[in-house]
């Protein structure tokens, strides 16, 4: 599933796109693993670790599966919180908590 968005660079925009996959692989070892890719700053890397705390909290659980999420294009640093959104509802559409249109 994947998702559009925005990121600034100076004055500019850029059009960033969020994907989130499961991987089906190794379920007894592995258990909420995500992977961020894409050129993530730390801020970005940590965002798995705030939006698996709000998913919980909000009382949605993630598969015992490995994650990847995808923040495209690779070559574009990515930094700061405001791809939390993004992510959590690349996530949710991934395990069907929203319906894939809505995210």
């Amino acid at each position: 599933m994947a998702q559009g968005g925005v990121s600034l660079s100076g004055l500019s925009k850029l059009i960033i796109c969020y994907q989130a996959f499961r991987s089906f692989l190794g379920l007894d070892l592995i258990v909420h693993n995500i992977a961020m890719v894409g050129l993530p700053d730390k801020a970005v890397s940590e965002a798995k670790e705030r939006v698996r705390a709000a998913l919980v909290a909000s009382g949605l659980a993630l598969p015992a599966r490995r994650i990847t999420v995808n923040l495209a294009p690779a070559d574009l640093p990515k930094e700061g919180s405001h791809y939390d959104l993004p992510i959590a509802l690349g996530l949710m559409a991934e395990i069907a908590a929203i319906p894939p249109e809505c995210a």
